[in-house]
């Protein structure tokens, strides 16, 4: 946020945080898939690595829910790889060293998402932090339907994945 101030100086941290907050909100009404506040995603961004136990425990699908469309996608083609590289090796330690890794990265991507959406926003709203908010608000929020989708998508290639564990002896996959 340092680059924000420095081409906005009139700008607040309360505005900075306003902004912020208003893009992690979105403009849609909060349903009742909501994984966590928007207040505790502002303040865990502050801190290096998220404390949120829903990142670590959905990785991409979390990324989804929080609207980080290509991020996710990339991550999932990883996550259905090492799926597939669990089930050869017969080992999950790949698995959880990526949802690891996902949780850890997910605080630095979004904080710097969010960034980049407030610069954006500000310098099409002519600095004006009304405006911005309203632009932040639209483009922000959350996606429960993403995140269903992608949830029900992990679920069904882990099942699939199993099965092959079950059905298919060592002996036949090596």
């Amino acid at each position: 946020m340092k680059g924000i101030r420095q081409s906005y100086p009139a700008l607040t941290s309360e505005d900075l945080d306003a902004l912020a907050l208003a893009f992690i909100e979105g403009d849609s009404e909060p349903s009742g898939m909501a994984l966590d506040e928007s207040h505790e995603v502002l303040e865990s961004l502050e801190k290096p690595i998220t404390s949120n136990m829903q990142v670590y425990a959905w990785g991409f699908t979390y990324w989804g829910y929080r609207k980080c469309y290509g991020a996710a996608a990339v991550l999932a083609v990883v996550f259905f790889a090492l799926c597939l590289l669990c089930a050869h090796i017969r080992s999950v330690i790949p698995m959880v060293a990526f949802m690891a890794i996902c949780g850890a990265a997910f605080n630095p991507y979004y904080r710097s998402r969010i960034c980049r959406k407030v610069n954006r926003a500000l310098l099409a709203e002519g600095g004006s932090v009304e405006r911005a908010k309203e632009r932040l608000r639209a483009e922000g929020g959350t996606d429960s339907l993403a995140y269903g989708a992608t949830a029900v998508l992990t679920l069904v290639f882990i099942a699939i994945v199993v099965a092959g564990y079950v059905l298919f002896p060592v002996s036949v996959i090596a």
